[in-house]
């Protein structure tokens, strides 16, 4: 009985440590993209990190005439601004 919780002890921690790990940069993930100026507006795209939160983004610009889009976060981590 030891034995089997051990394992079982085991598998599990392998399990969380594996959904733990942080997406691949190259991976496609939700960017979270936010409109200057006013009313709020924001929307989310499928891009790479590079795509979302490098200095040279490339994701459509979806927002109102006159406001520019500011990228937010990418798979739900942070952009660094």
């Amino acid at each position: 009985m030891r034995n089997l919780s051990r394992a079982l002890a085991l598998t599990t921690a392998l399990v969380l440590a594996t959904l733990a790990l942080p997406a691949s940069a190259e991976t496609l993930r939700e960017c979270f993209i936010r409109c200057s100026g006013t009313p709020l507006v924001t929307y989310t795209v499928l891009t790479t990190w590079g795509g979302c939160c490098s200095p040279n983004p490339d994701f459509p610009n979806n927002c109102p005439a006159g406001s520019e889009p500011i990228p937010i976060s990418w798979n739900k981590m942070r952009c660094v601004s």
